[in-house]
């Protein structure tokens, strides 16, 4: 009897334990029936919870549209976000923020919501980078791209070098650290 309790207990506590029909908690990859039975976030297809191909996977911490035309461009100094174009002024000691520990610095959000504005534009490419700082999942930013540290002095005297960041990126860019 006790071998059939502990199988029993074996094959029952390795089983996936699906929350459907309680009001929208399966998880991804769970069974479902109906898209209510899934988690925020999630649709049912296929009688599987899954992300929502129409949905934006990718959140913004800072805005990408411009709120100030005539503000100050990336990478230039700054004390308050009304002072940027894009009205996103990073400024040191800010979570994410690895590159600029000296001054703030003009920005805005990149590759956000699955918006296309939100990309960098292809002929802006080899002067921006669009960061994506580990353990800050939302806090993309465009940065400036350097071959050296006068690539970075030219857009404001304030940044002091221009190295590969702690990201594993292979793209150089402007620090002040």
């Amino acid at each position: 009897m006790r071998s059939l309790v502990i199988a029993s207990l074996v094959v029952f506590g390795f089983m996936p334990l699906v929350a459907c029909g309680d009001g929208g908690s399966a998880q991804q990859g769970d069974t479902c029936a109906s898209t209510p039975e899934c988690a925020d976030g999630l649709i049912c297809i296929g009688q599987t919870c899954q992300v929502d191909p129409g949905a934006s996977l990718t959140g913004c911490d800072l805005g990408f549209v411009v709120t100030n035309a005539g503000g100050k461009d990336f990478g230039e100094s700054c004390t308050n976000n009304s002072e940027c174009r894009f009205g996103a002024c990073i400024m040191p000691g800010t979570g994410g923020n690895i590159t600029n520990a000296q001054f703030g610095f003009c920005s805005r959000g990149c590759d956000c919501e699955n918006n296309t504005d939100s990309r960098i534009a292809d002929e802006d490419g080899t002067v921006l980078l669009c960061l994506y700082p580990a353990g800050f999942k939302d806090f993309h930013h465009v940065t400036l791209r350097c071959e050296s540290v006068e690539d970075c002095k030219a857009v404001d005297a304030g940044w002091t070098d221009c190295t590969l960041p702690n990201t594993g990126a292979v793209r150089k860019l402007c620090h002040a650290l």
